[in-house]
């Protein structure tokens, strides 16, 4: 590393190739505390109003946009902030509203892989019952020959 904290640039085409193509890793260590405490609000908002079973549904069949999606919330975030009071005055009435403070981290969440499937996985745990409980990785199976 050099003085500014960065990186120095790859050297070689092959390395290069191999940072150009790099993909973050798929696991939980993508996403920092505040993004999973976000989206764990978000999934227990969801979970209050019933809408569990319809959310996971509608997650799980759009969970590849999840960047485009997110690349759109940053495109709206101006009109986001006029309308929010109106909005989430709307969305208040149905439990749904959404703080302005976490908008910008639900951005940066839904912008990494992972996430969606994070999102899931604590919907999921709030459908069985398990309430508040952090699912922080899916459960091993076990060996029937044991």
């Amino acid at each position: 590393m050099d003085n500014t904290g960065q990186s120095p640039p790859p050297r070689g085409m092959r390395a290069w190739l191999a940072h150009a193509f790099a993909v973050e890793p798929y696991d939980e260590t993508s996403l920092t505390e505040e993004e999973r405490q976000v989206i764990e609000r978000l999934a227990e908002r969801i979970h209050a109003r019933r809408l569990t079973t319809a959310a996971i549904f509608w997650v799980q069949s759009n969970r590849h946009f999840n960047w485009v999606s997110s690349q759109a919330m940053i495109f709206f975030q101006p009109f986001f902030d006029m309308v929010h009071p109106v909005l989430n005055g709307i969305l208040r009435n149905f439990g749904l509203a959404i703080p302005p403070a976490e908008y910008p981290q639900l951005m940066s969440a839904f912008e990494k892989r992972y996430s969606v499937e994070y999102f899931i996985q604590q919907l999921e745990a709030r459908a069985a019952g398990e309430g508040g409980a952090r699912v922080d990785a899916p459960p091993e199976s076990q060996d029937e020959t044991s």
